[in-house]
């Protein structure tokens, strides 16, 4: 019977399924590597010139705490349905043979039989199952450090310099300065202060030196934005007002760009607009620059037109008005515009032939009559070489357009 229940429990047991299970070990040695996100540090503009930025050492690398995680393949045995039948066969056995001894007259026989032959049909795979090694069997599948904490530190081994190299500061008004930062994380850059292009006089100056000043490392590229406080500003303003009164004082160069009248000509009746431009081509300032308008037609001699004061490679343009009379007889003006500027000189005095043209179209329309008595003026000016065949063609279509 023995016998019969090892052959019939020989396959009651099994491997279950591979399972994967995870464990953390003892901590694994933490990482500690250079930032990547921005260059930590404090920046400030000295009173001597100097652009200084001193690098936090203490926050320019990245210590990661690491735990090492297991990752196994965990079976254990199992009965197979074979095996619980067996169990549950020999159970039953167990019991039938017991009550069949207790209710039988002979002793032993039969019932004796059934008891042991179960014991052993069901022993077999619990012996199997529980009883004999191994219960279990793993294997490791993989094995990686897993980031538990982050935390800014001193980066180890290597100075400042070593670690970042040369840096780079960028300016607002484009210019690159290097500097070599020292065992104490500071670097000093030395600034062209009078090259920076900012003009003073200008409406907030401040505004330009406001906009983000880029420090950065030539070896690893880390970079910060650094915007200065107002009492930088100030210090840079401050610096840039110096450098400009100490370095030699460059004359300006004033030239004449253009002058005449809206439309060509001026208009009787109507009040036309004359313009003037200038230009400073020079290095200087050019300060009070006041022009005169002088003419022998009392409606434009004496005019003042005011420049005030002209910054290098600056543009300026000031206009005035000219009124003449409905009934206006001339049909050409001569104008000179003398300039005056104090300590410089000022532009060449510029003279012009400016043509007056009758007021093409009046309030009301022109009658054929009235057509013809302003065409034949303009045509006594184009005969007298005031005006071309051109400006005649183009005033004609203007009357044309003027008629009832």
């Amino acid at each position: 019977m023995a016998l019969v229940a090892a052959a019939v429990t020989s396959g009651c047991v099994a491997w279950s399924e591979p399972a994967m299970t995870q464990r953390r070990l003892p901590l694994a040695r933490p990482v500690v590597e250079l930032r990547t996100d921005v260059l930590p540090g404090q920046a400030s503009i000295l009173g001597d010139g100097t652009f200084r930025f001193v690098v936090d050492a203490a926050h320019l690398c990245r210590r990661t705490e690491l735990v090492k995680e297991e990752v196994a393949v965990v079976e254990r045995k199992q009965l197979t349905g074979i095996g619980v039948g067996a169990v549950i066969g020999g159970v039953a056995a167990i019991l039938a043979g017991t009550v069949y001894a207790a209710t039988s007259d002979q002793q032993g026989g039969s019932g004796a039989v059934l008891v042991f032959g179960g014991a052993a049909l069901a022993g077999v795979p619990l012996y199997q199952r529980y009883a004999r090694p191994p219960s279990r069997r793993e294997r490791v599948a993989e094995t990686r450090d897993v980031p538990t904490s982050t935390l800014d530190t001193a980066c180890t081994d290597a100075s400042v310099g070593r670690v970042l190299g040369e840096l780079i500061l960028t300016t607002p008004w484009g210019a690159n300065v290097k500097a070599v930062p020292g065992t104490d994380g500071a670097a000093a850059f030395a600034l062209d202060w009078a090259a920076t292009g900012i003009d003073l006089r200008a409406a907030n100056p401040g505004n330009r030196l406001m906009v983000a000043w880029r420090v950065r490392s030539g070896r690893t590229g880390l970079a910060v934005d650094w915007t200065p406080t107002i009492a930088d500003r100030d210090q840079a303003v401050a610096l840039i007002e110096r450098a400009g009164a100490s370095r030699p004082t460059e004359p300006p160069e004033l030239v004449l760009v253009a002058a005449g009248a809206d439309g060509g000509a001026l208009v009787a009746g109507e009040d036309t607009t004359m313009r003037v431009t200038v230009e400073n081509r020079g290095g200087g300032v050019a300060r009070g620059l006041v022009a005169t308008v002088r003419s022998s037609h009392a409606a434009v001699d004496g005019v003042t037109v005011d420049f005030g004061d002209l910054g290098p490679r600056e543009t300026k343009t000031r206009t005035f008005k000219v009124s003449l009379r409905e009934d206006e007889r001339e049909t050409q003006v001569t104008v000179v515009i003398k300039f005056a500027l104090a300590a410089h000189t000022p532009p060449a005095d510029h003279g012009l032939q400016l043509a007056i043209t009758p007021r093409l179209c009046p309030p009301e329309k022109l009658t054929r009559v009235q057509y013809k008595a302003r065409r034949d003026k303009l045509q006594a000016m184009v005969k007298d070489g005031i005006l071309t065949e051109a400006d005649l063609a183009r005033y004609d279509a203007v009357l044309v357009g003027c008629l009832k």
